[in-house]
């Protein structure tokens, strides 16, 4: 009698071995993709309770929206009086809601970075590494933070009122930036009230910063201020807007040939092809500030925004900047004047 043996042949090992083999090289790219969407959809939901937050905070505000950033007047981080310069530190727009405690866990908040940021999100420009000394008064060694490898601080011992990881970058149009007392004081910017933006929702109110692991992240966000050195100005907003033809837009200006009364008389829409230049040609320094964004964040060259309504949802670069349904706004509510905005050549309004 023949005796049976249990068991693969080679041949049929190898098989079997190829078979999954075949199976992880066509599974592995779907459960890529299902995490990338799981991730995207996570920091739709951040967006979404940042953006309630900032509604929460605009509600007891008088329905103000929050300013993007201004000077501290002292080292403390809950110092919400007006500084004089950045010696002392930046009060941005996310300290605020978080001192006002609509947001759980407030600066260090997982919220604030977006979960498909390769590097977890930008410190503040003022920060404090990890055993490092700290002298802004109010933080202590639980505020000291890796940042990224490649960012550098303003100011020694500083740690801004922001949070201490950000992925989202508020949009200037409905978020000033009202830094000093002058700017504040002189009244040709405002806060922006909600109950004047025409089209909350269709209007951004916060982007996604481009990712710290971009290569091009260093140039976009480092160097930013022609007179700030080499930090990262990450207290700073956004906007699809340029002044006249080309001049990038400033909403601290007073005066110049780009204003009338202190306001810009000529605000215009930033074209895509203008965006992407600055994008992908940056060279550091005062370009338009669409640069700060990231416009490629989550595949499909699209970004996840949020709107003043609120809601949040992806777009491409490209339907944002649509003349024909702008979503940077279609007036500067942070002008006195609230200036309409043109399209790129002057010519007619966007919508």
């Amino acid at each position: 009698m023949r005796r049976l043996h249990n068991g693969f042949t080679l041949i049929e090992l190898l098989v079997v071995i190829s078979i999954i083999a075949l199976l992880v090289g066509v599974l592995l790219p779907a459960l890529g993709a299902a995490r990338n969407s799981a991730r995207s959809s996570t920091c739709l939901s951040n967006q979404r309770q940042i953006g309630l937050a900032i509604r929460m905070y605009a509600t007891d505000a008088n329905n103000f929206l929050p300013t993007s950033y201004q000077y501290r007047s002292t080292n403390k981080l809950s110092d919400v009086q007006i500084g004089a310069g950045s010696a002392t530190g930046y009060l941005q727009w996310s300290g605020l809601v978080s001192q006002g405690k609509y947001v759980d866990d407030g600066m260090k908040a997982k919220v604030w970075a977006c979960p498909t940021d390769n590097l977890g999100g930008w410190a503040p420009t003022n920060f404090v590494k990890k055993g490092e000394a700290i002298s802004t008064s109010g933080a202590d060694a639980s505020f000291a933070i890796v940042p990224p490898a490649f960012q550098t601080t303003q100011t020694a011992g500083i740690i801004d009122t922001q949070a201490l990881r950000l992925s989202y970058v508020a949009n200037e149009s409905v978020m000033p930036r009202l830094k000093n007392a002058t700017i504040q004081n002189n009244g040709f910017m405002k806060l922006a009230n909600i109950d004047r933006v025409d089209k909350q929702t269709g209007t951004i109110l916060l982007a996604e910063y481009c990712n710290t692991g971009d290569a091009n992240a260093p140039l976009r966000l480092g160097g930013t201020s022609l007179t700030g050195g080499a930090a990262f100005k990450t207290h700073r907003p956004t906007t699809g807007l340029k002044g006249g033809a080309a001049t990038v837009y400033d909403g601290e200006v007073e005066a110049g040939a780009a204003t009338a009364g202190g306001n810009y008389a000529d605000v215009r829409a930033v074209t895509l092809s203008e965006a992407m230049a600055v994008i992908d040609g940056v060279a550091g320094g005062e370009e338009h500030h669409i640069k700060y964004i990231g416009y490629n964040q989550h595949g499909f060259d699209k970004c996840n925004y949020v709107f003043v309504d609120g809601h949040s949802e992806a777009m491409t670069l490209k339907q944002t900047l649509d003349p024909a349904d702008f979503k940077w706004g279609i007036k500067m509510w942070t002008q006195s004047n609230e200036t309409p905005v043109k399209t790129s050549d002057g010519s007619g309004t966007v919508n």
